[in-house]
């Protein structure tokens, strides 16, 4: 779900038009959280391994 949301933080500003201090801000929390899910994906992949 939040990978989608990050994705969706990306995707948005280049559909509606927006300021570029907007534009830059909402890319970037968007690669924040594409990133932090797929980590935590990750983890919880390693996790399930070792048990």
């Amino acid at each position: 779900m939040s990978l989608i949301t990050g994705l969706w933080f990306i995707l948005f500003p280049f559909i509606c038009s927006l300021t570029d201090g907007v534009l830059w801000s909402s890319i970037i929390l968007g690669l924040m959280t594409v990133l932090f899910s797929l980590w935590s994906l990750n983890s919880k992949a390693k996790l399930k391994a070792v048990s």
